[in-house]
């Protein structure tokens, strides 16, 4: 079953007012979740940090009751380095291949269990 990779946000640090712009968005702490497996069989692994975002125009600014988890999602990706995203999901998928298959187990000797 494929990785799949959810982004979610946590609360915004703003400016009340800059530029005679009200409450413009100055960080962005993220949580990458990456999820594989189904029917109680799921493994979840997670990153998270915090996004600077850089100060927006009067022409491309966006009010903060219109601020939707998509926009924040492409925020955080216009001001993020392309490879740094792809290392992270790498990072992810590495985790959970391990936390599935891990090298060593520790298991009692069979005459020990009950068949």
């Amino acid at each position: 079953m494929p990785i799949t990779y959810d982004w979610d946000f946590g609360d915004l640090t703003v400016a009340p007012l800059e530029n005679d712009l009200k409450f413009v968005i100055k960080e962005v702490p993220w949580f990458l979740f990456a999820r594989e497996g189904a029917n109680g069989d799921e493994v979840v692994e997670m990153a998270k940090g915090v996004a600077t975002l850089p100060d927006p125009s009067a022409g491309t600014f966006v009010p903060f009751k219109d601020i939707t988890k998509v926009w924040l999602k492409g925020a955080l990706l216009n001001a993020t380095p392309p490879g740094n995203v792809v290392a992270l999901k790498n990072e992810l998928a590495a985790k959970i291949k391990i936390a599935m298959t891990p090298p060593l187990v520790k298991l009692p000797p069979p005459y020990k269990t009950k068949v």
